[in-house]
């Protein structure tokens, strides 16, 4: 069917690009779907149009792959933020001004290869696990609030310590 008798037009070229499947992680966030990670793109997030799913932008990617932190590990709603775990690094996008996605390192020496690990607590934050305990991160970067991440398992060294690194 020609495009002149469909009720919406094909988006441009630039609006739209192939969509490689071997992402491994996936979310929803801000209106729009979020892929990250895989065998062959281990360091790229792309996300597509807002309020339209199924059309990702030939340019609506960040790569991280020339910044510190390894390669992503899973990706995570928390409130107005998008959390990427990355195995030595945690980064965040946000919002700019005008409602574009940002993305800024969260912190650069500690992160996670256990992506099944990462939960949300109810009333205090999102929880993961790494190969020296589990964390927390609370807050949030609106109303004046800050994100702090802080070590949650002291009391539980000598089990952490038994963990089978590998199997994170």
């Amino acid at each position: 069917i020609p495009d002149s008798a469909l009720v919406d037009r094909a988006p441009a070229l630039i609006d739209s690009s192939r969509i490689n499947t071997t992402y491994k992680f996936g979310a929803t966030w801000d209106n729009r779907i979020w892929l990250a990670g895989g065998d062959s793109t281990p360091t790229r997030i792309i996300y597509s149009d807002k309020g339209v799913p199924e059309q990702f932008g030939s340019f609506s990617f960040f790569d991280v792959g020339s910044t510190q932190g390894g390669h992503i590990t899973n990706i995570y709603p928390y409130y107005n933020n998008l959390l990427v775990f990355r195995r030595n690094s945690i980064d965040i996008i946000r919002r700019d001004g005008q409602g574009n996605p940002t993305i800024s390192a969260l912190t650069t020496n500690l992160g996670t290869t256990a992506s099944n690990a990462i939960c949300a607590v109810p009333n205090l934050g999102v929880m993961f696990l790494n190969d020296e305990g589990i964390y927390l991160i609370s807050g949030g970067l609106d109303g004046g609030s800050a994100i702090s991440i802080q070590r949650m398992s002291e009391t539980l060294d000598k089990e952490i310590a038994k963990i089978n690194k590998a199997a994170l």
